[in-house]
């Protein structure tokens, strides 16, 4: 139930981040009934209430990929550079699972970093995060995947400042790979 949730959640955030990339700066009073147009095109079981795209905004609000802005007493939102990372992270990932359906080209992606101490959510930030894009880890600052990710792994060094502590490879060959192999199920 909490994986169907947060899943239309997301294509609610998709759809909304989506309307104010195309539009830019839009009034919430537009907003709200255009969204709901959009989204019932997507919803088909459940009824989408104005209130809940109203509190999906707050919500976006208060995570930083939007920014409501008053001018002469109507209320806009705008989409943040956050919302546009968000938007294309997304993008990336689509993309990602993509690629992890093609045939594998033999070549192993290899992320390293040195992310100093102070920095420790950084550090924890992107171990989530290649986790999450199927990296497997071989040390804690070393993980490999099998699939071409070098736009994966730009995203995250803007969106983490980390250019210039983590290095990427595409090797072809490294001691141990069978094992990752079986893990990632190439043959």
């Amino acid at each position: 139930m909490k994986i169907k949730e947060t899943v239309q959640n997301i294509g609610y955030t998709r759809i909304i981040l989506s309307i104010l990339a195309v539009s830019g700066l839009v009034t919430i009073t537009i907003l709200a009934p255009n969204a709901l147009q959009v989204l019932k095109v997507f919803q088909k079981k459940r009824k989408v209430y104005p209130s809940y795209i109203t509190n999906k905004i707050y919500l976006l609000q208060r995570k930083g990929y939007l920014v409501l802005v008053k001018k002469e007493g109507v209320i806009y939102i705008k989409i943040t550079e956050k919302g546009h990372q968000w938007l294309k992270s997304d993008d990336l990932k689509n993309k990602f699972e993509q690629t992890k359906k093609k045939k594998w080209d033999g070549k192993w992606r290899v992320v390293m970093f040195d992310i100093k101490e102070y920095r420790r959510k950084t550090r924890g930030k992107l171990r989530c995060q290649l986790n999450n894009f199927g990296f497997i880890k071989l040390q804690n600052s070393v993980w490999v995947s099998p699939y071409p990710c070098e736009e994966i792994i730009d995203l995250l060094k803007a969106d983490l400042q980390i250019g210039k502590d983590l290095i990427y490879m595409v090797v072809t060959k490294f001691e141990g790979e069978e094992k990752l192999k079986n893990n990632f199920n190439i043959k």
